[in-house]
């Protein structure tokens, strides 16, 4: 139930699996709501994803709920968009100096016992959206059926969005009274578009001060900032502005040796985001 789509224009490339559906007007994995005959890229409220085509226009459509996402990695004159991050990461790291900009980022913890931790490091994440009555998030945290006896995955030198939903928007969101990170450190949190809260603690409580996010006593927190990391040009353009608060605020415990295009991260003060000054 997996499609990639890599344009490179003027090409456009769209690979998918037998259990998508395709027709004229472009593919989709899923479920929807409304009229069978106009199909699910049309619909208000599809529970999937796809790519719809309207001349010479292509539309990516994200689902109508926060458990899936679309990835995207871009670079200069080409983009790879997927519903799978395994879909994503075969093409895009064929070739070096990628960014990615993840969406609506859902993280599951895992079960008792099992050892895997996700470590998110040094990207943009974006809760996405748009002025209108709807939801988003930057990141969900959520448990297993069987939850975690503490804090599991780490979150390091990323900025995270909410989104621009007028309904709400959270930067990070908790939703479990135990679905906590282990670690926290050195993220921004962006004000940007006023989110409901920046951080949704433990499914119950909103904060809304960076200094209050480090004061929380389940994971190991700190340097956390809210503040606008001023980017070049967003979205299309990651890259930080000097003078950004981000410049020098990183941690740098766990950070990559390298930047989204490639440059080396300071080794004492990287920056925070995809983008090292």
């Amino acid at each position: 139930m997996a499609w990639v789509l890599r344009a490179r224009p003027p090409s456009v490339e769209l690979t998918f699996g037998s259990f998508v559906r395709s027709s004229g007007s472009g593919i989709f994995e899923g479920t929807w709501t409304g009229d069978a005959e106009a199909g699910p890229l049309r619909s208000t409220t599809p529970f999937g994803s796809g790519v719809l085509v309207e001349g010479d226009a292509l539309y990516l459509v994200p689902p109508g709920h926060m458990l899936e996402g679309i990835y995207l990695c871009r670079r200069a004159g080409e983009l790879v968009a997927s519903n799978s991050l395994v879909g994503l990461l075969g093409p895009a790291l064929d070739q070096g100096n990628w960014w990615v900009i993840v969406e609506n980022m859902h993280v599951v913890s895992p079960r008792p016992g099992q050892t895997n931790e996700i470590d998110v490091h040094s990207n943009v994440i974006d809760g996405r959206g748009n002025a209108t009555a709807c939801t988003s998030y930057g990141v969900v945290l959520d448990v297993a059926a069987v939850a975690p006896a503490s804090g599991v995955g780490i979150f390091r030198n990323n900025i995270i969005r909410g989104g621009e939903c007028n309904n709400n928007a959270w930067d990070f969101y908790e939703a479990d009274v135990l679905a906590d990170p282990r670690i926290f450190e050195n993220n921004d949190l962006d004000p940007y578009s006023s989110p409901t809260d920046l951080y949704f603690d433990e499914a119950a409580t909103g904060i809304d001060l960076a200094a209050d996010v480090d004061l929380l006593l389940d994971m190991s927190v700190s340097g956390t900032l809210s503040s606008n990391p001023t980017f070049v040009a967003y979205p299309g353009n990651l890259h930080i502005a000097a003078g950004s608060p981000c410049d020098g605020a990183g941690t740098p415990n766990g950070a990559p040796a390298l930047d989204m295009d490639g440059d080396a991260r300071d080794l004492g003060t990287p920056d925070i985001g995809a983008d090292e000054i």
